[in-house]
């Protein structure tokens, strides 16, 4: 229905409960009139309710930031891939068992990117040993 259409049915609405309120006791007047209005503030309703199940289905939430593939990516880019990867440890870190986790110094996360790739995945794996044993 178009704007003009609600505007009139509005005014029937109003204007037949006007009628039906200043008729008072006269029901040969006050009934007719009542049911213009309910049958206008209905025909609205029905409006809206059509309106509401053609409109488009809200949108999927977006993806969680902490999506695993880019995580596992983390593995195979070299260095900057080890910083996120720490850095999402820290973040899940202080989410869960240590939100008190203090931030790391730049010369331990170059200590810790500088390890070889059997040591980083063998401390990946103790820190997420210890969170599971902690949350």
């Amino acid at each position: 229905m178009s704007l003009a259409g609600t505007v009139a049915l509005i005014g029937l609405a109003a204007a037949a409960t006007g009628v039906a309120v200043w008729a008072g006791a006269n029901t040969s007047i006050a009934a007719p009139a009542a049911a213009v209005a309910v049958f206008a503030a209905g025909a609205m309703f029905v409006d809206a309710w059509l309106r509401a199940r053609a409109a488009e289905p809200p949108a999927p939430p977006a993806p969680v930031e902490d999506d695993p593939i880019p995580f596992r990516l983390g593995f195979r880019s070299g260095r900057l891939g080890r910083e996120d990867i720490i850095e999402t440890l820290d973040r899940i870190e202080r989410t869960g068992p240590d939100p008190l986790l203090p931030v790391r110094t730049p010369q331990e996360v170059a200590a810790l990117t500088s390890l070889s790739r059997s040591e980083f995945r063998a401390y990946v794996r103790r820190r997420v040993d210890d969170l599971e044993e902690r949350a």
